[in-house]
């Protein structure tokens, strides 16, 4: 058991904590990418009527002004992170791997400079609300999640549970800082899903380009399933409480402010992930008008095909943590934190 707070003011070392949060970000991105199978031609980007005077060109440099630009013109709950961190003096295009273009990772910078935003110490975490709002939230008693690993059914042993859980490095916040740290890690996919769909109009402007709109569905699908399975090892946690440490799991669900937080991404957060979902038949019909087969259900929503290439939407796996949250005692907790 751990009291939080510990070491928080410390802006290197808690910039170092978050670090694996991109790297789970970009290990579910390429897992949805590696079943984009056998190449083919990207087609010739053809600009759309929506064009931006002034935005950065697909192939654009990456560099710290592109992005910024980029930025401020489609996400400006973004650019507001990142530009915090900016301020901080996070080199967050570290996150960018070599060849990628300025919309290819863009999502997991966002995400990464959520934490830094989020990471203020002194027994407190800031979520941020948008429109550069935010809830401080204030520190009560936790113990580290690596002890609910063996609770957790096989099935939901997902993607982020190993890196995040089970396996955490020494002091990531997911595990040292429990269900504050796991509230953290939500925050930011959520503003990285955020930024995703913001960026939708941008991708129109390269409608026949294959490989801008793999980047944006791949991108999608992996902060959709980031949802279920955060939420579900939040609400996990939140059980283990319960059962295990009653006093913990008081101070947590009277914490008004957690609850707010919670709130606030949930809901936002599922916005965004219903929005991505109307995006995809829109998008199979953009790349139908330039002349390509597509088909966002195939396989029974599994994966979204384009011509000979299939992109893993993961849909099953998404739909096991949402079936498993909509059943008891998860749904009277969440009903709790939402009330």
């Amino acid at each position: 058991m751990k009291r939080k707070g510990k070491d928080d003011g410390e802006k290197g070392r808690g910039k170092s904590r978050f670090l694996l949060g991109g790297l789970v970000c970009l290990l579910g991105l390429a897992c949805a990418a590696a079943v984009f199978y056998d190449g083919g031609d990207g087609g010739t980007p053809g600009l759309s009527d929506q064009e931006t005077p002034g935005v950065p060109e697909l192939s654009g440099e990456v560099n710290q002004d592109n992005v910024m630009v980029l930025l401020s013109a489609y996400d400006k709950d973004g650019a507001h992170l990142v530009g915090y961190g900016t301020d901080e003096g996070d080199d967050w295009l570290a996150y960018y791997n070599e060849g990628d273009r300025l919309i290819d990772s863009l999502n997991t910078v966002v995400h990464e400079e959520c934490h830094i935003f989020t990471d203020v110490g002194e027994e407190k975490e800031r979520i941020y609300e948008g429109n550069e709002k935010s809830t401080e939230v204030p520190y009560t008693e936790v113990f580290e999640s690596k002890e609910m690993v063996d609770s957790v059914p096989e099935q939901c042993r997902g993607r982020r549970f190993a890196p995040y859980i089970s396996e955490a490095q020494d002091g990531l916040v997911s595990n040292v800082e429990g269900a504050y740290g796991l509230l953290n890690e939500f925050s930011a996919y959520s503003w990285g899903m955020n930024n995703v769909v913001a960026m939708y109009p941008y991708h129109e402007r390269f409608a026949d380009d294959t490989d801008t709109w793999g980047s944006f569905i791949s991108n999608g699908a992996s902060n959709r399933l980031a949802y279920a399975e955060m939420k579900y090892y939040l609400l996990h946690y939140l059980r283990y409480a319960k059962e295990n440490y009653p006093d913990i799991y008081r101070q947590i669900m009277e914490n008004k402010e957690f609850c707010l937080a919670y709130k606030d991404i949930d809901s936002r957060y599922a916005a965004s992930i219903a929005e991505f979902e109307d995006d995809l038949p829109k998008i199979e019909e953009k790349l139908k008008q330039a002349g390509h087969e597509a088909d966002h259900l195939s396989d029974a929503g599994e994966y979204f095909r384009i011509d000979s290439n299939g992109l893993g939407l993961m849909t099953s796996e998404y739909n096991t943590f949402l079936e498993k949250m909509a059943k008891e005692p998860y749904a009277s907790i969440h009903r709790k934190l939402t009330e």
